[in-house]
């Protein structure tokens, strides 16, 4: 990572452009939704930016950038879209003190003008260091059809509970309201009864989980055997991107554990493990917490995971099974294990037909059987 990604606060602070014409008008209109006291110089202004001026949206010089002009700038750009004055203008900004920018330039700026996904205050920055405008461009367009137009009102009613939702104790409470506020009640109360319904629907979340939490903790299982971490269902990418803790196979590659949050508490699984989950991190199930155990093991059903499984019984808490996506099985003792897998499968059923207990899966609405959760 060449150029770190950061938001700079822009309030009352000065940016200079250097330049006028249509080459400086598309970074003049992404500076005008800043608070920033914008200040353009050149000769031969467009259309945009006389008008801008005009509605004293900027304060427009029309000739040449000078020394003086840059005193006290915290950004200067040069948009002439002449490498003479586009330099002349990056030098006399560094000698300010200033960051510059020159555009379409990444050689001689200091910072890039990412592409914007807008939803105020709620802000998403794409950047790919020069190299793939386009692709940049495409990102921003799948990201504006992902994130509704009300993501940012949402994000304003949100902020005036925070203070209310910072008294609450655990942690995790805290990730789950912000959780099903965000992402299923908070836009279907919008969308039904405006910003008046969202706000009723937060004070009812957080009287819920006042009054005894949200939901309980319990384990998840799943199947991390590919090193592709494309190859998780979506449900378990889900699950894992809000994880308390992450208890992993040895092999388990980073970039599958890099899904998960960086708070979480991750514990490698060895081997020569006694139990498959640790002791404290199943009280942080039992605690009403989220615990991810991923396996390396490409066959993830109830067998896989039995000896983990009685011991969540007996402790009463709730567990699942997400199996991943494997690749075709191609050595004759991966296919003899497949085999074996489904004989064992086979017998599991069996099992559950008889009306045998499994009164954990029941009760908590999981998925047990291979079938199932396929």
């Amino acid at each position: 990572m060449r150029f770190f990604p950061l938001f700079v606060d822009l309030k009352g602070q000065t940016v200079v452009v250097s330049g006028a014409g249509e080459h400086a008008a598309a970074k003049i209109r992404l500076l005008l939704k800043t608070d920033a006291h914008i200040r353009v110089f050149g000769t031969e202004p467009c259309a945009a930016v006389l008008q801008w001026h005009e509605e004293g949206h900027l304060i427009l010089a029309e000739r040449p950038l000078q020394w003086d002009d840059v005193a006290g700038a915290r950004l200067v750009y040069g948009a002439n879209g002449e490498p003479a004055l586009d330099a002349q203008a990056a030098e006399l900004g560094r000698w300010a003190g200033a960051l510059t920018n020159v555009v379409d330039d990444l050689e001689h700026s200091e910072f890039l003008t990412p592409a914007i996904v807008d939803r105020d205050p709620v802000t998403v920055a794409i950047g790919t260091e020069g190299t793939a405008p386009v692709l940049a461009r495409k990102i921003k367009s799948d990201l504006e059809e992902m994130l509704p137009a009300d993501t940012g009102r949402l994000a304003r009613i949100a902020q005036s509970f925070r203070a209310a939702v910072a008294r609450l104790k655990q942690g995790r409470d805290r990730r789950e309201l912000w959780t099903r506020f965000f992402f299923r009640d908070g836009p279907a109360a919008f969308a039904s009864g405006g910003a008046a319904a969202a706000v009723g629907k937060l004070h009812a979340l957080l009287a819920g989980i006042s009054a005894g939490g949200l939901q309980a903790g319990r384990v998840t299982f799943i199947s991390a055997a590919q090193d592709d971490p494309d190859l998780l269902t979506l449900k378990a990418r889900k699950v894992l991107q809000h994880a308390d803790a992450v208890v992993f196979d040895g092999g388990v590659p980073g970039s599958i554990l890099e899904l998960a949050r960086r708070e979480a508490v991750f514990v490698e699984r060895r081997d020569d493990n006694e139990n498959g989950i640790p002791a404290d991190i199943a009280q942080t199930a039992a605690g009403g917490g989220t615990v991810v155990h991923l396996a390396r093991d490409a066959i993830a059903d109830v067998h896989t995971f039995a000896r983990e499984i009685t011991a969540l019984d007996a402790a009463g808490i709730a567990w699942e099974i997400l199996p991943g996506v494997t690749a075709p099985v191609v050595s004759s003792s991966g296919i003899a294990r497949f085999a074996a897998a489904g004989q064992n499968l086979q017998q599991h059923n069996t099992v559950l037909k008889t009306g045998a207990p499994h009164t954990n899966a029941r009760r908590s609405g999981t998925q047990t059987s291979r079938t199932e959760a396929a």
